[in-house]
């Protein structure tokens, strides 16, 4: 048993180190795109308030809120929704419970998709401001520590904010 939880630690060890590095990598990426875009680094490491910058320098702030509404939504749908699920209310039949279930997936897909949508586009206006091509856009989507390191520290120039 001793060697198992030995394990276990070691690949614990190993997680949080990966998701330390990869936080590490995206803030100094952030930070030094910030820096290009004329901006103080520090915004760009601060939760949310970044996303805010970013969106009202690239976009317009009214899609922020509404990227913060539909990620409260998520949020609501991924957290609360289990909780009612296992409550009496929702436990009269399988039939009732399954709907319910299918209801709330379906939810949360269509917001998490909507969440991405609005991030890609974001993407997408600072990689054209940047002159990169909509594929560059995609990997600040999904792989936002590569490519935010690639964008700080390559000689692009901000061309023109959109």
């Amino acid at each position: 048993m001793y060697r198992e939880e030995m394990k276990m630690a070691v690949i614990v060890i190993i997680y949080a180190l990966f998701i330390g590095a990869e936080l590490i990598a995206t803030a100094v990426g952030r930070w030094l795109v910030f820096k290009k875009m004329g901006l103080p680094g520090w915004k760009g490491i601060i939760p949310f308030y970044s996303e805010s910058v970013l969106f009202r320098k690239l976009w317009t702030i009214k899609l922020f809120w509404a990227y913060i509404a539909i990620f409260a939504v998520y949020f609501a749908l991924c957290f609360i929704a289990p909780v009612l699920g296992f409550s009496e209310l929702f436990s009269q039949t399988p039939i009732i419970r399954a709907s319910f279930f299918i209801f709330i997936l379906f939810a949360a897909i269509g917001a998490l998709v909507s969440e991405f949508v609005i991030l890609f586009k974001l993407n997408n206006r600072l990689a054209r401001a940047f002159g990169r091509i909509p594929g560059f856009a995609v990997g600040l989507t999904f792989i936002p520590p590569v490519f935010f390191m690639m964008l700080g520290l390559s000689r692009s120039e901000l061309n023109n904010l959109i």
